[in-house]
């Protein structure tokens, strides 16, 4: 698993290189989940984002999550 920071200024095109590296990502043949890390006010209107610039027959490999959530899953599966 690796962690990938893409840092830059605003406008700058940095939503849209992930979104085209998710998507490069859902078309290839691995079977590996994606996380994608946003702030927890900006959730929802990240997979709206992601929903409508990919044009994929689905994002279930994908996962947007916050921190919060980022910590409740693994939490739940190491315990703790």
């Amino acid at each position: 698993m690796a962690i990938r920071y893409i840092l830059g200024r605003a406008g700058k095109g940095k939503s849209h290189l992930v979104y085209q590296e998710i998507e490069k990502a859902l078309q290839s043949d691995k079977k590996q989940t994606l996380i994608l890390l946003v702030p927890e006010q900006y959730t929802l209107q990240a997979e709206r984002d992601v929903i409508s610039q990919l044009r994929l027959p689905g994002i279930m490999r994908l996962e947007v999550l916050s921190f919060t959530r980022l910590a409740q899953n693994v939490f739940s599966r190491v315990g703790g």
